[in-house]
């Protein structure tokens, strides 16, 4: 036998070997199984059999678990809802492949978080601004109230995720959570939320602000909701721990360290400041009080600085600002009384 005879029964026997290799790589591989796991509760799924979700996923039996990408799997699970309405509390959260030959698609259930009006009609959305369903009252629904957005989506229907001006909506519940306040609690907490633009006279340039209404009456008002979020929240939760936790006397009025009545002056804007005695008339100043901040609310902000100089997410202060900076009630006897 020559020698190129025997290479070329050497290579056939090599390429032999890989294409048996290759076939029994690709049977033992090869998807042949989808389950689906449900993470969560299922008061809104409890209508979605496993199969429906798996036929929705259109999965590619006889893949290759080892190479395929599962992310079209899970953009078809999550965008069936245009389909099927019912879809529109899925979640995947992931899809993990079990070996040799198995995926189990991880769902949890969407939860309820923001009711947005919309024209005559409330838009039932959750954390990332997915719409779950389309209600003309809100009777059952435990949600928080969002007003005076501005929808780009046209004619937003289930499981459309809402395109706004106010976008950053979007990250409230994960700012909320970074500073330790659950969904339940964000529920518990907040009532309501209203969007309103602002111009900023310094930097010449208009900015989106949130006021949150709390179930305790409280008003809080975060400015340029596009940035800082969480630390705006963080700083606004301090303020209140730290005003609302004070010492007072028996008029209600807040304590110092020392024990002294803290009394503050409001300016031209409505916005209280600390009284100091070689910058402000003493017939101005007014004790801070219980009764001042329920006439009051507490604004965050970014200190506003020139493009030049760039702005710090730790960059945050607060204000207490009067709700009707032109007649805010006061008690004459607190401005005659001295620290």
């Amino acid at each position: 036998m020559t020698k190129k005879k025997k290479l070329i029964i050497s290579l056939s026997v090599v390429f032999g070997c890989i294409a048996l290799m290759l076939i029994l790589f690709w049977t033992m591989f090869g998807l042949s199984k989808v389950v689906v796991a449900f993470d969560s509760t299922t008061i809104n799924l409890t209508n979605l059999s496993q199969e429906e979700i798996v036929d929705a996923g259109k999965f590619d039996k006889g893949e290759s678990v080892l190479f395929a990408g599962k992310e079209k799997y899970v953009k078809n699970i999550e965008q069936f809802a245009a389909e099927d309405k019912r879809f529109a509390y899925v979640k995947v959260v992931n899809i993990e492949t079990v070996f040799p030959n198995k995926y189990v698609v991880h769902i949890v259930e969407r939860e309820e978080l923001f009711g947005i009006a919309y024209g005559e009609q409330f838009l039932i959305c959750d954390r990332d601004l997915r719409v779950l369903k389309i209600v003309d009252i809100l009777v059952f629904e435990d949600v928080i109230v969002v007003e005076n957005m501005q929808i780009y989506t046209e004619n937003p229907k289930e499981g459309d995720f809402l395109q706004a001006k106010q976008q950053a909506l979007s990250k409230f519940c994960s700012a909320m959570i970074a500073n330790n306040r659950d969904l339940s609690t964000q529920l518990a907490k907040f009532e309501k939320i209203v969007f309103e633009d602002y111009f900023d006279d310094f930097t010449g340039k208009g900015y989106v602000q949130m006021s949150l209404q709390t179930a305790q009456g409280r008003k809080f008002v975060v400015k340029n909701i596009d940035f800082a979020l969480k630390q705006k929240f963080q700083k606004m939760f301090a303020v209140e721990a730290q005003l609302f936790a004070s010492e007072v006397d028996e008029q209600g009025r807040l304590l110092d360290a020392e024990g002294k009545v803290r009394f503050v002056v409001k300016n031209a804007d409505g916005i209280y400041v600390n009284f100091n005695v070689e910058e402000h008339d003493p017939d101005a100043k007014v004790a801070l009080s219980m009764e001042l901040l329920a006439h009051s609310y507490i604004a965050v902000d970014n200190l506003t600085l020139t493009d030049y100089l760039p702005r710090e997410e730790t960059d945050v202060y607060s204000m207490i600002v009067a709700n009707n900076p032109e007649n805010v009630e006061e008690n004459p006897e607190d401005q005659s009384e001295e620290i």
